[in-house]
């Protein structure tokens, strides 16, 4: 295979003067450079660490190497490791790179690079021998990676967020006690913050950088080497103008000076490089003798470029030894940076001098430049120094000169020190640290705005409670569709603090219900709080126990503080949590990591005291503690909630306990609960059963069910095993396929694992992991239950070599050999070999078979192994009956240490196998897989051979820290999955509005697995089982119909959450009778002393209310909550009541990162009030996204929300005070009905995409899209002024439609600005008239061509600046010169494209906007009287394309796409609008003209050509500008053509560096005639024997 190769070069304002030089030396040293072809790169770790992702480029084919088509000494790939297994403390890991790769002389060769590094314990180390320069690196590349995919404000904000996380780490793990002021950096990384501002100022990250300029950047940073990342942003800077004086025996390159004003003297000259551009800086008060040796003249003027030439005397020498000297260090020819121009006193600095200067750019100075137009000096340069390693050049670089830029500067103020980049990146630290209220920014940023956000939320607040705004109520009759809007939210676990996780979540609620109450409807919007379960009892005993070992208040073991910091760090990256640690990866963020290791800590972060703490060891003390500071964060959200419907659940709340008791009752009786004996994942600690949400990590995890094969250990045994004697031994081997026993030839161990002898009753002994050995014990296989008793301790190596008898097996006497790839943390350590049948067998037997030294090494004798041949046992189709042979040999795998081969071995056969193999051995042969795995299966257990054993899928942590097993318990389970019940739970869902396809397929996934769940617990808090209470109801099972409570809490609990108040009912009065009264449509309770009118009101609520419209929850709540509501609603309510609605989101990230406690990317909803305000955050909830996957909430979406919602305010304010000067009248102007219209559009395309619960649209279409014709309109209307009316009609639209999100900023505006009456979150949706599709087209016609006119004019500009040798002189725009614009219009397609459009018409179906084959269009053109004409030939290169594009546009808009004419009149939209296009594009005169009248075409004078070249056609005006002076029309645009490159690309294909003999060289250059830029791409290709080919 030949690969291809490409380097891109980029020369920004290509000067003829200067840059073939550099064009020059570039290509020449990309063709003699050392360098490769055709690599493969591979990278390997020790055990415990993994590659993570590579940076650079390069392509991937398969996931361990690299294929490099071309590397040479410039280039850097870039690996991130992942740490994801322990490593001792002093032992070493160890980093290989491999490269093999292709000379320039054919020649193949590998290079291997080796790097051993010591491990350590301690964090503090790590961070002493960090390498800034690697880890800038890494920031540069992680950001450029991301700028293609990413905004720019996100990549600003997640490097900000690297830099302020490496530090904040250091600080809090590593630091001693400081004042919570001080900058505390770790010496080694003390300038990160610095380097991490000036990317801030880089090219790449810069808003106002050209796209082409980002886009090399990006190229050129991703290969880019570590020892140019830090240069690239933070130039080096060195003193010349004292380069004379330095002894000749000192560095070539001066001391690098800081770049800060305090080391700049006026009289001083500076040289500043980055790698690839070079300045000289020349002060105000340089000596003009220093100037003349250099060959610069200040009696001339200070030039922006001259010709570096060495002059005789010791300056010039040295400036020219340091020149070369850098270029020699950077391997680059500097070049200089466009050439500057005159900046006015208020102009921008140089884009290098932002680089330089990294937080404040270079102050406003008066800048003396001009152009020389001066001869280059040849000069040679030193040779490359080697690089890789690779095939060295033989040939000098040769230079050409050096042309720099000169830039005279008068400094009037001092430049930005680096002390202030310390303060800032300071403030951003203490931003992260004390999660400052403020918003992030510039230091000294006022807060004002978010200030008065604050106080607006506060004021609307007061107004709704007032008015107690959203209070719902009932009404006795029912309500028709879309009158009652009734959502809910599943409630919280109250063990902490809401965050913005919650938040997200409930936003889509929050502003459903906002959007239906703004429309009229009734709404009912509750919310209560969670307390069953185990987190909070966990929690307080976790925290009784710190107290009993540590005092009161605690104190704390620093080391042990230490040791935690550096385990939660490295176990952070595997998701998993040791035990004791409280640290898990969960879908919920909420109380289920809390990244410290104390509880004592934890409360202390909740901003409890000292004294408070203590009494938190009561469970019951949180359920009143944590609830009234949520409703509190909720109340300062803005959320629209009727809170006399709130409560907590557990039996402390005795109304909430009967509703459950009374759920579970009902359920026992019509059999949906039982008692059984089953598998289930539980926690040894706690001593129950632990479901999904008492778990720390591992939601979602089921047991997994093994066969344990006993393999009986042959007399007699080794003396290690000697105790043993007298009893039945058995290797237990855990298996998913029993039906393949009959092929075993051997037993695995791991050699170096850690075994045990366990007594499973009186006579057997099962030899296994100490781990497998728990799990059997707790389901009943230990002679002691639930206590393992080991006899012997013992390793894979004990186990080598010892003779066993197998089940099935045809091989009478089978021998334990050595596997180097078993895992212990799965099934029992012990693992069956069927080589015929298993990939990984049978690559472990042949290497022992095929490898002495290897049986040397682990002790194994020949007749063990070397007799053993492979057993066929099942035939799969085309694998036959010997798979793993087979498929090894198809993918030519050597060892088996080949993992990711065996994998796709693994992959190929055993599905299938089990699918369509059959059985050739044993009474079952004949049958297929499916079938015989059972019956195997049952035969084995009823023999007594085999034993039934379950394990966690994965690891499973619970809430107490401990790892969790499976036990076979004894306890109630909900009968879930039950046939009967399952398709009642289908028939529920199929008619829900699920609002996505990945939703509806995730329900229906759950309902296909989903069994019996065991709903009683012992430990925790909650409700007890009615009728055996020494169990409790678990957290999942009391939580799904208490939707319905929501309907009559109020009437219960008299708005008490506890149920505690004095209430006209009593909880003892709700009987099983008025329970199903209530919700079941039972009879009326006769027996009851409940009153009558009460009983009734209570049906009516839940009758009115129900069914709920909308559930909004998190996806992860599909597999069971949420499927668990559907189930409980489906037996329990009649149809009428079951679910109409549930929306599931994404989890919600943090500045693209997941939000996480532990390394403090992490808001509470609290604190993000406080930083942002209510509405800010509420808006940037909204655009977060809407989708299942997952949303991102970006701070500086939030940041803008503010200054947007506060200037919008300010520009209300500002109208409505000069209202008098508003143009009064009806909408008579374009622009008014423009305008109107946009309104009338947003107000439709609003309300659809709230209907549709896309709120992020929603945004767009009622806020974004709006305010932008608000600003068009402004423009618009030029002197003529806005319209009142308009202006007062979309104040009041746009208010209603941000009402949802927005609802304070909407209150306000609505009451104090419009001075409206009522509220304005029930101010009603907003009455739109019909919409004009037409105008809006014409509309964007008119913004599309004056854009296209601007553009067109711009380029014209440029080029007559360029002027023109061979013609006349370009005539220069002055007052008597005015510019006028010549607009042609053809509103009519004619000649071949009208009967393309015709034909086209023919064969499209409008209805299903499909088109006739393209063979019979094609007939019928050829039939047209344009397949008839002579040229048709011709002609038809034009006709296709356009009929493919006519076609595409047919699809995407309709029949109208077809028309010969637009649906408005091009000419009159145009002339309506000339005002508007002179301002736009600044113009004196403008002239519509039509292109099928002659007359207007003779104006066009001289530039007729231009529309013959470009012929204007509907939709597409031609403009033409014209300068206009004395009635005469002068052309304005002339070309320069000239560069000057071809001779320089013929000079290096001429010269003896190329080796043409193996490569050839393409070129593809193109030159913009318009920006002067010059990109050029060469292609290294493989190919023998190619001459050059020129297509110049």
């Amino acid at each position: 295979m030949s690969f291809t190769i490409f380097q891109v070069y980029y020369y920004y304002l290509f000067s003829a003067l200067s840059d073939p030089v550099k064009l020059y030396n570039d290509l020449r040293w990309n063709i003699t450079r050392p360098q490769g072809f055709e690599a493969v790169m591979r990278v390997r770790c020790s055990q415990g660490i993994q590659v993570q992702e590579y940076h650079g480029n390069f392509c991937k084919r398969i996931p361990t190497d690299v294929d490099l088509p071309g590397i040479d000494c410039d280039k850097t790939i870039m690996v991130t490791l992942k740490h994801d297994d322990k490593s001792q403390d002093g032992s070493e890991c160890s980093f290989q790179c491999a490269l093999l790769y292709t000379t320039v002389y054919g020649q193949r060769r590998i290079r291997v690079t080796t790097l051993s590094l010591p491990c350590t314990n301690l964090l503090s180390n790590l961070f002493c021998s960090a390498d800034l320069d690697t880890q800038f690196a890494c920031f540069l590349k992680q950001a450029a990676s991301k700028i293609p995919s990413t905004p720019l404000l996100q990549v600003r904000e997640q490097v900000t967020n690297l830099c302020i996380s490496v530090l904040f780490s250091y600080r809090k793990f590593c630091a001693t006690v400081t004042s919570s002021g001080q900058l505390i950096l770790t010496e080694a990384l003390k300038l990160l913050p610095l380097y991490t501002l000036t990317l801030m100022k880089s090219t790449g990250l810069r808003n106002d950088a050209r796209i082409d300029d980002r886009s090399i950047w990006i190229n050129y940073v991703s290969s880019l080497s570590t020892s140019l990342a830090i240069p690239l942003v933070y130039p080096r800077m060195v003193a010349i103008h004292n380069l004379g004086s330095k002894e000749d025996d000192e560095s070539l390159v001066p001391p690098v000076i800081p770049l800060s004003s305090e080391h700049i003297s006026d009289e001083g000259i500076y040289l500043l490089e980055n790698g690839e551009d070079c300045l000289i800086y020349i002060g105000n008060m340089v000596d003009s003798n220093i100037l003349q040796l250099l060959g610069i003249s200040p009696v001339d003027g200070f030039p922006t470029q001259f010709v570096l030439q060495q002059y005789d005397n010791p300056l010039s020498k040295k400036l020219n030894d340091l020149i070369n000297e850098i270029r020699r260090q950077r391997c680059s020819y500097l070049r200089k940076p466009p050439p500057l121009t005159l900046f006015p006193a208020c102009a921008a600095p140089h884009p290098l001098l932002c680089a330089a200067y990294s937080v404040t750019p270079l102050h406003r100075a008066t800048l003396q430049l001009h152009r020389a137009n001066l001869q280059p000096h040849r000069a040679t340069l030193q040779p490359h120094p080697p690089r890789s390693g690779l095939t060295e050049p033989r040939t000098d670089w040769v230079a050409s000169g050096l042309i720099l830029s000169l830039a005279f500067t008068l400094l009037h103020q001092n430049l930005s020190k680096c002390s202030r980049n310390a303060l800032r990146i300071n403030s951003l630290l203490n931003h992260s640290f004390h999660q400052h209220r403020d918003m992030a920014g510039e230091g000294g940023k006022s807060f004002a705005r978010r200030d008065r956000l604050l106080q607006i939320e506060h004021d609307a607040r007061k107004w709704w409670d007032e008015e107690d705004i959203f209070r719902a109520e009932s009404f006795e009759k029912t309500p028709e569709p879309g009158e009652k809007f009734y959502g809910n939210f599943p409630y919280p676990y109250m063990n902490g603090y809401l965050h913005l996780g919650h938040a997200f979540s409930l936003s889509k609620l929050e502003f459903a219900a906002a959007y239906h109450r703004l429309r009229g409807a009734n709404v009912l919007l509750p919310f209560a709080f969670h307390c069953t379960g185990m987190p909070i009892k966990a929690s307080a005993d976790k925290l009784g126990r710190e107290i009993q070992q540590f005092g009161n208040p605690p104190i704390f073991p620093r080391e042990v503080e230490e040791e935690v910091a550096i385990v939660q760090e490295a176990e952070d990256a595997n998701g998993g949590a040791p035990p004791d640690k409280f640290k898990g990866k969960k879908s919920k963020v909420a109380s289920k990591s809390s990244g410290q290791a104390y509880q004592w800590e934890i409360m202390r972060s909740f901003g409890l005291s000292d004294e408070e703490i203590p009494m938190f060891q009561d469970p019951y003390n949180w359920l009143t503690y944590f609830p009234p500071l949520a409703k509190e964060d909720l109340r300062a959200f803005g959320l629209g909630c009727d809170w006399r419907r709130s409560f907590i659940t557990t039996d402390k709340n005795p109304y909430y306990d009967s509703f459950v008791r009374w759920q579970m009752r009902k359920l026992k009786s019509m059999g949906k609960i039982v008692k059984d004996v089953r598998y289930t994942i539980y926690s040894p600690l706690d001593g129950q059963p632990c479901a999904d949400h008492d778990r720390a990590s591992g939601e979602g995890v089921q047991p997994q069910e093994y066969t344990i094969i006993k393999m009986e250990l042959v007399s007699p045994f080794p003396s290690k095993l000697g105790v043993l004697e007298g009893r039945r031994v058995f290797l237990a081997a855990a298996t998913l396929r029993p039906e393949t026993m009959y092929g075993q030839t051997n037993a695995w161990v791991l050699p170096d694992g850690k075994y045990g002898a366990f007594e499973i009753n009186d006579t057997d002994v099962f030899i296994l992991t100490k781990r497998a050995a728990l799990n059997l014990a707790y389901q009943k296989h230990s002679r002691i239950p639930e206590k393992p008793t080991c006899l012997v301790e013992l390793t894979g190596y004990d186990l080598i070599g010892l003779p066993l008898r197998s089940p099935l097996s045809f091989n009478e006497i089978i021998y334990a050999l050595p596997m180097l790839t078993i895992l212990t943390d799965k099934g029992t350590g012990i693992v069956t070999s069927v080589p015929s049948d298993a990939p990984d067998d049978y690559m472990a037997l042949h290497d022992l078979k095929s490898k002495p030294a290897l049986r040397a090494k682990y002790g194994v004798k020949d007749e063990c192994v070397l007799p053993f041949e492979i057993i066929p046992i099942i035939d799969i189709p085309e694998f036959g009956d010997r798979a793993a042979e087979k498929v090894c040999l198809d993918l030519k795998i050597k060892s088996q240490n080949e993992k990711e081969k065996l994998a796709e071995a693994k992959k190929l056969t055993y599905l299938k196998g089990f699918t369509e193999g059959t059985m050739i051995v044993g009474e079952f042969a004949g049958r297929r897989v499916q079938e015989a795995k059972t019956l195997i299966r049952s035969k084995l257990l009823e023999m007594g051979h085999a034993i039934m054993y379950s394990e966690p899928e994965k690891r499973v942590v619970s809430r107490s820290g401990d790892e969790c097993i499976v036990a076979l318990t004894d306890q109630w389970y909900i009968t879930y999955g039950e046939e009967e019940w399952r398709k009642l739970a289908e028939e529920c869902l199929s008619s829900m509005n699920l609002f996505s396809d990945e939703t509806r397929h995730g329900f229906e996934h759950t309902l296909s697995w989903l069994n019996q769940w065991a709903c009683s617990r012992s430990f925790g808090l909650g409700t007890r089982i009615p009728w055996d209470e020494q169990y409790l109801v678990e957290s999942l099972s009391d939580s799904t119909i208490y939707m319905a409570y929501y309907t009559i809490a109020h009437l219960l609990q008299n708005g008490d959450i506890t149920g505690s108040s004095i209430s006209s009912i009593k909880p003892e009065q709700l009987t099983d009778n008025v329970w199903d009264f209530i919700f079941c449509g039972g009879p009326y309770p006769e027996s009851s002393d409940i009153s009558s009118s009460i009983l009734n009101k209570m049906k009516q609520e839940f009758e009115y209310w129900y069914p709920f419209d909308l559930r909004v929850s998190g996806k992860d709540l599909i597999q069971n909550h949420l499927t668990f509501s559907i189930y409980n609603h489906t037996a329990i309510m009649p149809k009428k009541h079951w679910p109409r609605g549930f929306r599931c989101n994404g989890h919600i990230m943090l500045n693209s990162e997941k939000m996480s406690k532990s390394t403090g990317n992490f808001r509470t909803l609290r604190q993000a009030i406080e930083e942002f305000s209510a509405d800010a955050t509420r808006f940037s909830l909204a655009d977060a996204g809407d989708g299942v996957d997952d949303a991102n909430f970006v701070f500086e979406t939030a940041n803008a929300a503010i200054l947007r919602l506060t200037k919008e305010i300010s520009w209300m304010e500002e109208v409505l005070s000069a209202e008098s000067s508003l143009r009064t009248g009806p909408p008579s102007t374009y622009a008014d009905r423009v305008f109107a219209n946009e309104i009338n559009i947003a107000v439709k395309m609003t309300e659809q995409n709230y209907r549709d619960y896309m709120f992020r649209e929603a945004l767009k279409t009622g806020f974004y899209d709006l305010q932008a014709a608000r600003d068009e309109y402004r423009f618009s209307c030029g002197a003529g002024g806005m319209n009142r009316d308009l202006v007062w009609l979309f104040m009041d639209v746009q208010t209603r439609l941000i009402t949802p999100i927005c609802p304070h900023y909407a209150e306000y505006v609505w009451r104090i600005l419009l001075k409206k009456n009522g509220f304005a979150v029930k101010a009603g949706w907003p009455v739109a008239n019909p919409l004009d599709l037409t105008l809006k087209s014409s509309n964007k016609y008119l913004q599309d061509s004056i854009v296209l006119m601007r553009k067109l004019l711009q380029k014209q500009i440029s080029g007559s600046k360029k002027g023109n040798k061979k013609g006349a002189p370009v005539t220069t725009l002055t007052e008597d010169n005015k510019l006028t614009g010549l607009i042609y219009v053809n509103e009519q397609f004619d000649g071949w494209k009208a009967e393309c459009l015709r034909i086209l018409q023919s064969k499209f179906d409008s209805m299903t906007r499909t088109f006739s084959p393209d063979g019979e269009i094609l007939e019928a053109l050829k039939n047209s009287s344009v397949g008839q004409a002579a040229n048709f030939k011709q002609t038809q290169k034009l006709c296709m394309p356009f009929m493919r594009f006519k076609k595409d546009e047919a699809v995407t808009l309709g029949v109208q796409a077809l028309d010969l004419r637009l649906p408005f009149g091009e000419i009159e939209v145009l002339q309506e609008n000339l005002d508007l296009i002179k301002r736009q594009i600044g113009l004196e005169e403008v002239e519509i003209l039509s292109a099928t009248d002659p007359d207007a075409l003779a104006k066009a004078g001289t530039l007729a050509s231009v529309l013959n070249q470009n012929p204007p056609s509907p939709g597409n005006p031609t403009a033409i500008f014209l300068t206009r002076n004395s009635n005469d029309y002068t052309e304005r645009m002339t070309f320069t053509r000239c560069c000057g490159i071809c001779s320089v690309l013929k000079r290096i294909w001429k010269s003896d560096g190329m080796n043409r003999s193996n490569h050839m060289l393409l070129v593809n250059l193109s030159y913009h005639f318009y920006s002067e830029q010059v990109v050029l791409i060469l292609f290294f290709c493989s190919l023998d024997e190619m001459d050059l080919i020129w297509g110049m």
